[in-house]
């Protein structure tokens, strides 16, 4: 008796399925967070009520959002990446790890 998921066909392209559907989710959702940020600005970070972010995390987080809208931009072929750049070490500080 084999034990574990056996790889088929079925099974790839669901799982290919599943991937490629939580792919467009985050990258739907991701723009508009980023959209959302960019709308703020850093001004408008710093101006949430009851307290706003610092003018350092408000900069900060307008340059993740833009970070996150060129990766969803990618996704969506409406922005090129013309250099390498490691996402995971620019949202390492999100992630809590940084």
């Amino acid at each position: 008796m084999t034990i574990g998921t056996q790889l088929s066909p079925s099974g790839i392209n669901g799982k290919a399925t599943a991937l490629a559907m939580r792919w467009q989710q985050l990258a739907t959702d991701t723009l508009a967070f980023a959209n959302a940020i960019a709308a703020l600005g850093s001004s408008g970070l710093q101006g949430l009520t009851p307290a706003g972010f610092g003018v350092s995390d408000a900069n900060a987080m307008v340059a993740i959002a833009l970070q996150f809208a060129t990766v969803a931009g990618v996704y969506y072929g409406t922005a090129a990446q013309p250099t390498p750049v490691n996402y995971d070490a620019v949202f390492l500080q999100l992630r809590g790890t940084g």
